[in-house]
């Protein structure tokens, strides 16, 4: 199973939305309503972590190429005692 196909089926069927949950097949919010994908196989644990995977694998490499600023919030003792 793959998160690439799932969201092509997804697009070509105009959905909204996919739900995806191990132990059951994929899910396709069309018109509000959720249909099941009965000709794909049922998620499998292992199909999860795969597709939640190469997911966070593309954003780790999309974010490699920017420059990267962190900005932690912080509070002085003056303003943490006005609060």
């Amino acid at each position: 199973m793959n998160i690439d196909d799932l969201l092509r089926i997804a697009m070509e069927r105009r959905a909204s939305d996919l739900h995806l949950k191990v132990g059951n097949y994929p899910h396709l919010r069309i018109d509000g309503d959720l249909t099941p994908l009965t000709d794909q196989p049922r998620v499998s644990a292992e199909d999860m972590l795969t597709m939640a995977f190469s997911m966070m694998s593309s954003a780790r490499n999309r974010n490699s190429k920017r420059p990267r600023k962190s900005i932690w919030p912080t509070a002085s003792p003056d303003w943490a005692a006005s609060a």
